[in-house]
């Protein structure tokens, strides 16, 4: 197997070794990159799951890379065929090494699942392939408590929709016993976990219990073999989304996605508590005018959840960027900020740092200068920002985002100003206070562009002004 190193392309990234524990860094290669999933081992060491268009084996291959936990990377294998591979999820195992789970597109329209055990650098312990004459694909992996696997997905049925898949191996690989569950129309497994008693919690999308036909959260108890103890479907009239459930430090579950809040309106996130029963304790929407999703979370050890998704609500209706935000224990929303490029940008899966108080996330980016999208990774404070740096301060009454940060060629201004936009302007200072350049503001909300190109590496402030009155200062990082 042969290792490449990353040519670094996107203008985040320094090009000195990073020595920040808190650091966003893109990497990859003049193809199409994207990570879905990270781990990060005691050493700080940390695992980025993923795929891109220009591996060394076949059209899209499955991609591991090591970075540092400077987010330095080390280096990254390719795995697969000669087909088109997805990489989707990455895990620990028990014996100190690494498990994730992909796709491969077999032949025209046909999916199976591949299965690798590698080691920490990268070499192939084992290998399985589940096939059947129907497509299958997985969401999500993790290892029970005999020492096995269990995945989940989906897989067609015999009238052409797709079915919740549940996949048990054993700590070889070895196949052991799989269960479709659903009903007559498209049922898809997002994620599922062992719980206390031995048995498995799963979630997933369904539009076979759904009232309207429109997507709902469904949420089944599996006994160990498998079979349904009970169901449950949460939703209303319109389109609802999950992408994961979190089993509680209280033994409860709190499942996330995405829905809409009338009809035909964008997504936003969609947050809600249940218990172990499957009796809904609450349910949250959040978000604003655009769309909003959450595709990953954790529970905080205060009792509260932080997610990362995806959100262009928080930008003035711009490009999507990577979102995270916290709720507390009762759902009552507590923050937000986001990150990325002028492109689209999402987050895929946030996990807690083992070297810090914060957390480690990972996605993509893209990158405007080649026309492409990079690898994503971020390892943040516990507030979700880089150290010293308020990315996404918000005000009640204005949105006023900066980013990227640090930055090095330019900086963009998101803003919503609701009422207060006449006379507005944003100004770049440096540190003594110097005015460097400024933007007028002549509407309500929109984006504006500062080319920080010829300023020196340090530390700047972005303020929001009208009539001269500060209403809002960001600090900005500039590197070189």
């Amino acid at each position: 197997m042969k290792r490449y190193l990353l040519l670094l392309l996107f203008p985040f990234q320094a090009f000195a070794q990073n020595t920040s524990l808190y650091f966003q860094e893109s990497f990859g290669t003049a193809g199409i990159d994207i990570s879905r999933s990270v781990k990060q081992l005691s050493s700080g060491s940390i695992y980025i799951l993923g795929n891109s268009t220009t591996g060394n084996i076949g059209n899209n291959d499955i991609s591991l890379t090591k970075s540092d936990k400077y987010g330095n990377v080390q280096w990254t294998e390719y795995y697969g065929t000669q087909n088109v591979e997805n990489g989707y999820y990455l895990n620990l195992t028990s014996d100190g090494n690494l498990l994730f789970v992909a796709e491969s597109e077999t032949s025209f329209n046909d999916l199976d699942i591949l299965i690798y055990k590698v080691d920490t650098s990268g070499n192939v312990i084992w290998n399985k392939v589940f096939a059947t004459s129907v497509n299958e694909s997985p969401s999500y992996v993790e290892q029970t408590i005999d020492g096995g696997f269990i995945i989940t997905g989906f897989q067609n049925d015999t009238f052409g929709f797709n079915n919740a898949l549940v996949l048990k191996l054993d700590a070889s690989g070895n196949y052991q016993w799989d269960k479709s569950v659903g009903g007559t129309r498209n049922d898809i497994g997002d994620m599922v976990h062992q719980i206390s008693n031995g048995n498995y919690i799963l979630t997933g999308d369904s539009q076979s219990w759904s009232i309207t036909g429109d997507y709902d959260v469904e949420v089944y108890e599996l006994d160990s073999a498998g079979n349904v103890n009970w169901q449950n479907n949460f939703g209303d009239t319109l389109t609802n989304g999950c992408k994961g459930l979190l089993v509680t430090t209280d033994n409860n579950y709190v499942s996330f996605g995405e829905g809409q809040i009338y009809t035909n309106s964008p997504f936003d996130f969609i947050i809600q508590k249940i218990d172990s029963n499957g009796t809904l304790v609450w349910r949250h929407n959040y978000g604003g005018l655009y769309a909003d999703a959450a595709f990953s979370g954790i529970e905080t050890p205060d009792g509260g959840f932080v997610f990362t998704g995806y959100s262009n609500s928080y930008n003035g209706g711009g490009p999507i960027d990577l979102v995270v935000f916290k709720i507390d224990s009762s759902g009552t929303f507590l923050w937000k900020n986001t990150y990325g490029s002028p492109g689209i940008d999402i987050g895929y899966e946030i996990i807690k740092s083992t070297v810090c108080s914060g957390y480690v996330l990972t996605g993509y980016t893209t990158d405007s200068i080649n026309n492409t999208t990079n690898y994503y990774l971020l390892q943040l404070t516990d507030s979700a920002t880089i150290s010293g740096v308020n990315e996404t301060i918000k005000s009640d009454s204005f949105v006023f985002d900066v980013y990227p940060n640090p930055a090095s060629f330019f900086i963009s201004i998101n803003y919503d100003l609701f009422s207060i936009y006449s006379n507005t302007k944003v100004v770049l200072y440096n540190l003594l206070g110097q005015e460097i350049d400024s933007v007028n503001i002549n509407d309500k909300k929109g984006r504006a562009l500062i080319n920080v190109t010829n300023l020196n590496s340090g530390l700047y402030f972005c303020k929001l002004l009208r009539n001269g009155e500060v209403f809002s200062s960001k600090k900005v990082i500039l590197t070189r």
